[in-house]
C-alpha cells in the first residue's frame, strides 16, 4: 500500500494506472484485483491510509484548530493525494446509496467537525474565539474552508491554502473589545 500511496502522491490520481501500480509492486493487475475489487476500491484504501498517517501527525499537535493550518500546508506538498481526496469526496457525494466510499467520507467529515467543535468550544471557554457563533458552526465552516481552498488550489496552485485557512481562523478570534 505504501508503494501505491507514494505513486499517487508523486504522479497523481489520473496518471497512476492499475498496471503502473502492479508493475511497481511486482504483481499482476489480476493480483491487485484479487485484493481490491476495483481501482476505486484501491484508491479509497489509499485515501484511508493517507488519512491515518495525517491523523497520527496531527495528534502530535495539541490544538486541532492549529493543526488545520498544518494539514493544508502538508496537502500542498502532496498534490496527487490532495487531488485523490477531492475526487473520492466528489464521487462519494454522487453515490445515491450507501457505499464504502460515502460512508468513509461522511465519517471523516463527522470526525473533523467533532474535533474542531470541541476545540472551538474550549477556545470560546478560554475567551480566545468569538462567542457569537456556535462552535458547531465554526467547525463546519473551518472544514468547508479547508476543503474549498484545496479545490481552488488544485485549480490554481498560486493560491496558498494554509494562508487562507489561517485568515479564516483569524476571523474567529475574539476581538479585544469583546472583553
Amino acid at each position: 500500500m505504501a508503494t501505491t500511496l507514494q505513486l499517487v502522491a508523486e504522479e497523481g490520481y489520473n496518471s497512476t494506472s492499475m498496471q503502473r501500480i502492479a508493475d511497481e509492486m511486482g504483481m499482476s493487475k489480476a493480483g491487485i484485483l484479487h485484493h481490491f475489487s476495483s481501482r476505486d476500491a484501491l484508491m479509497l484504501e489509499v485515501l484511508r491510509r493517507r488519512s491515518g498517517l495525517v491523523t497520527s501527525e496531527v495528534a502530535a499537535i495539541e490544538d486541532p484548530i492549529e493543526a488545520a493550518v498544518d494539514v493544508t500546508a502538508n496537502n500542498a506538498r502532496q498534490p496527487g493525494l490532495a487531488a485523490l481526496s477531492a475526487v473520492v469526496t466528489a464521487l462519494s457525494a454522487a453515490d445515491l446509496e450507501d457505499s464504502d466510499r460515502r460512508g468513509y467520507i461522511d465519517g471523516r467529515y463527522r470526525r473533523l467537525r467533532q474535533s474542531f467543535t470541541e476545540a472551538f468550544r474550549r477556545a470560546q471557554d478560554d475567551g480566545e474565539v468569538v462567542s457569537t457563533v456556535e462552535p458547531e458552526v465554526l467547525a463546519a465552516l473551518l472544514v468547508a474552508v479547508m476543503e474549498g481552498m484545496q479545490l481552488q488550489w488544485l485549480l490554481d496552485p498560486d493560491l496558498t491554502m494554509s494562508e487562507h485557512v489561517r485568515a479564516f481562523l483569524t476571523l474567529t478570534q475574539r476581538p479585544e473589545s469583546e472583553d
